[in-house]
């Protein structure tokens, strides 16, 4: 049930999108044009993920984004998704006020609700307040924005992973959202995988951020949508995803580009392969 604190103030029932999100979204650097997957493998992507720290940390790119609006800027004809996972520095430094005026400023087509800090070498207390003050700042969006919202699940442990799946559900949250990175980075794949079992049985759609290696498609089958960036960060260090090759090692502007297409046409059909009954864009709808 939601927290007692969370029902003294209005509650409103959350957008949902009303399009399809493919299984695989592209996530983009929105400075950095090497990272345009929509650019290497045009016509491939309907919908993309923009990083908003990279504007964040940018005042000239960011009011590029609003003068120009995220499609121009990005030269894409698509559907944009912001995911509001950020280094702490910047959740700290701007805070929720910030963030939501960002999403009535650039207004994408859907968001990811507002990323906190939690970690299990914190003490649990701390934890559950950040975890709170994610589910206060998803109140607050439900009601201020008419954006359609991507429930984003926090906690520090299992048991608080599953209360804020459950409270955004409460909340209308019917479509959530993993923060990946920093468990994958830690070798800990059985306890994601945990966790998002837990989040798939409280929601209809889950999206799983910074998962994207065509690896790990197969193991994380409860998952709706894989969002990042593995291709990019992969090409540039000369290797190709699936195998690790080191044929095309270099740091050449053209032979980049050539891996970041190479391991994007390796994630989609690993995507493929791995959801064969609803192929790359199928949902989940339980």
């Amino acid at each position: 049930m939601v927290p007692e604190g969370l029902c003294r103030g209005p509650i409103g029932k959350p957008r949902l999108p009303n399009f399809r999100i493919p299984r695989l979204v592209p996530l983009v650097n929105p400075l950095d044009e090497r990272t345009f997957a929509h650019r290497h493998l045009e016509g491939v992507f309907p919908v993309i993920a923009v990083q908003l720290w990279k504007l964040m940390r940018s005042g000239p790119g960011y009011r590029t984004a609003l003068s120009k609006g995220l499609n121009r800027m990005l030269k894409f004809d698509g559907k944009i998704l912001i995911s509001s996972v950020m280094p702490d520095a910047y959740i700290l430094q701007r805070g929720k006020g910030w963030f939501i005026n960002a999403i009535k400023e650039l207004k994408p087509d859907v968001a990811i609700t507002w990323d906190v800090p939690t970690y299990s070498d914190h003490p649990r207390k701390a934890s559950l307040n950040w975890l709170l003050a994610g589910l206060e700042a998803a109140r607050r969006m439900s009601l201020e924005l008419d954006t359609p919202l991507i429930g984003l699940v926090s906690g520090a442990d299992l048991p608080q992973v599953e209360l804020s799946s459950r409270c955004l559900r409460a909340m209308g949250f019917h479509h959530q959202a993993l923060a990946c990175h920093e468990l994958l980075v830690g070798r800990q794949q059985a306890y994601l995988k945990s966790c998002a079992s837990v989040v798939a049985r409280n929601c209809s759609d889950l999206t799983l951020l910074s998962c994207s290696h065509p690896n790990l498609f197969s193991k994380f089958r409860m998952a709706d949508h894989f969002v990042g960036m593995s291709w990019f960060n992969q090409a540039v260090r000369g290797r190709r995803m699936r195998n690790g090759s080191k044929e095309f090692l270099g740091d050449g502007r053209g032979r980049t580009a050539h891996l970041i297409r190479e391991n994007l046409k390796d994630a989609i059909d690993a995507v493929r392969e791995s959801f064969p009954s609803d192929g790359p864009g199928g949902n989940r709808t339980g």
